[in-house]
């Protein structure tokens, strides 16, 4: 009898066993694959991911740097909180992202001591971050959620110290258990930005060289859960335990050329100490890329930039001059015809709103060009114009004798205080003559194999050498306003070089500011395609520093024009409205 009893004690306490031991599902629509239960808990939502849809890093002075001269090794883990643990909660994400990336982040940003990282004054808060998001963006009972949900939360509201939010009494997560003074102190810890990298060795390489953490989403094995050593992680194994829908957020913290048979990576995970090598895990290098990191829309590796931490887009020595430069469009329409079914008509006008003439003689331009909105490097100009002494004056020349361009010459000087069209139309030398000149016109053609979402941006104060390598004429104290974006700030909707606004059928863009308008905060929001429906966008500040980056490595001449195999014989129509 009693032996009968020993028995069914053991065999209930086995079911037990298995019953209890498990992972928190990572995507809580999926129903149809029963979870075998470990004791660790995740919670990315791996499948709900559109990483393809997250603009790319396009700015890293490393991106220049061949493999072999990057450093051999890197470890920010000095930047790092302790390693936390999440428990059996799924806020993996709030880990990696909250707690992991951003207190390192501002580690780096602050040059903050470890003996200061120790602190929960100077660690975010994994705990805020999860709740703060509303409960159609995270899984029932703190059960997940995905990367873009909680850094689009970063971006928008920010993230409180764990000083102030510890982990403890999660409950349900919910968004109702935010606490009004938690998201007053979260403005404080806000990011400027995030951004997709390549599922590449040397771009994860280069962004730690950055000093830029990334964060990644992973999808692991039964290897992973019980992962206790310092050994190299090189292959995934079964998933008997963990399940096939086991997804995991971590942090990528560093590398060593020299670590394991081909170099690894450096990984942070939320599991604590007790986990793997005093909770990190070295992951080979060519198996993070090739199956460690997951993606069905584009693999999950994402790097983010502090609010107010602008990328340095002036060039050291060179002075703020009285120069200003403001780029401006009333208008543009499709124009096609037969022979360019691609080919729209721009309204515009250059203003010169600083304290010293822009003349001529200084060879500046300005140019049409599109830029990818979620890959800046994809980048072309249409329509380019030259500022020429040697032009006749004020007169287009349809031709440009720089062979790598296709554009136009003129010759006009632009006084304080006035502009391009008011000058190109007027006289100076007949004092009869009254000034007149609103605006000017130009036709130009998008690329006709060109698909997919773009901006079309007007730029000025930009320049091209004999090569097609882009230079810059003038220090502005406020470049921003040399860019002015159109259809409205939104990319356009591009199918074989016609556009659509991105979410209308309308092809046309009239602009409702008037130049009466210029410098109030209206005007200036054509200057930037960041606002309240996209503050992920590409900023300008950032484009400014990835042409400037083109100009020192000679990269924008493979992305002109004449690369998409237009001809380049092709005159350009231009009108004004004399």
């Amino acid at each position: 009898m009693k032996l009968n009893k020993l028995s069914d004690f053991i065999f209930t306490y086995l079911i037990f066993i298995i019953l209890s031991s498990g992972v928190v599902s990572c995507n809580p629509d999926d129903e149809t694959t029963p979870e075998k239960k470990s004791a660790r808990a995740t919670g990315w939502f791996g499948e709900s991911d559109n990483a393809s849809a997250v603009p790319e890093n396009i700015i890293n002075p490393f991106d220049d740097v061949s493999e072999d001269q990057l450093p051999k090794k890197v470890d920010l883990s000095q930047y790092l909180p302790p390693v936390g643990d999440q428990g059996q909660y799924g806020t993996c994400v709030a880990w990696a992202a909250g707690y992991n990336l951003k207190t390192a982040m501002e580690g780096i940003k602050f040059g903050l001591t470890t003996s200061q990282l120790q602190s929960p004054t100077f660690q975010m808060s994994p705990k805020y971050l999860f709740t703060a998001l509303p409960s159609s963006e995270k899984g029932a009972d703190c059960n997940g959620t995905a990367f873009t949900n909680a850094l689009n939360l970063m971006l928008k509201k920010g993230v409180a110290t764990k000083q102030l939010v510890p982990y403890t009494e999660l409950g349900n997560c919910a968004e109702t258990n935010n606490n009004p003074a938690w998201d007053e102190e979260a403005k404080k810890h806000k990011i400027k930005n995030y951004r997709r990298i390549d599922a590449s060795v040397v771009a994860i390489k280069r962004a730690l060289a950055n000093k830029m953490p990334v964060v990644i989403g992973c999808k692991l094995d039964d290897n992973f859960m019980q992962w206790n050593s310092e050994a190299v992680y090189q292959f995934s194994g079964p998933t008997t335990d963990v399940g096939i829908h086991s997804y995991h957020a971590l942090c990528i913290v560093g590398y060593d050329n020299d670590k394991g048979p081909l170099g690894a990576f450096k990984v942070v995970n939320s599991w604590s100490n007790q986990w793997g090598d005093a909770g990190f895990i070295w992951v080979d290098y060519n198996f993070m890329v090739n199956g460690f990191v997951f993606g069905d829309n584009g693999k999950n590796l994402y790097v983010a930039v502090n609010d107010e931490q602008k990328p340095d887009v002036t060039d050291p020595g060179v002075p703020v001059s009285g120069k200003n430069l403001t780029a401006w469009i009333l208008k543009d329409y499709p124009k096609p015809t037969i022979q360019n079914p691609t080919m729209r008509m721009l309204r515009y006008n250059i203003y010169n709103q600083g304290s010293e003439p822009i003349n001529a003689d200084s060879k500046w331009g300005y140019a049409i060009i599109y830029v990818n909105a979620t890959n800046a490097k994809d980048l072309g100009i249409v329509s380019y114009c030259e500022f020429d002494p040697t032009a006749p004056k004020r007169y287009f020349l349809s031709e440009n004798p720089n062979p790598n361009i296709r554009g136009l010459k003129m010759n006009v000087d632009i006084p304080s205080n006035s502009n391009l069209a008011f000058e190109f139309q007027t006289d100076r030398s007949n004092p009869d003559q009254p000034g007149r000149g609103d605006y000017l016109e130009i036709n130009y053609i998008m690329p006709p194999n060109l698909n997919g979402n773009y901006y079309t941006v007007f730029v000025v104060d930009i320049n091209f050498d004999n090569q097609g390598k882009v230079t810059e004429k003038f220090q502005e104290s406020d470049e921003e306003d040399n860019f002015f974006y159109f259809p409205e700030q939104e990319p356009r909707l591009y199918t074989n070089g016609v556009g659509n606004r991105k979410n209308t059928a309308d092809l046309a863009f009239n602009n409702p500011i008037s130049v009466s308008k210029l410098n109030t905060s209206e005007a200036k929001a054509f200057h930037t395609p960041v606002n309240s429906n996209n503050r992920n966008a590409y900023s300008t500040s950032e484009i400014i520093a990835f042409l400037k980056q083109e100009k020192r490595n000679g990269g924008l001449d493979r992305r002109i024009f004449a690369s998409r195999n237009i001809t380049s014989n092709e005159k350009m129509i231009v009108r004004s409205n004399k």
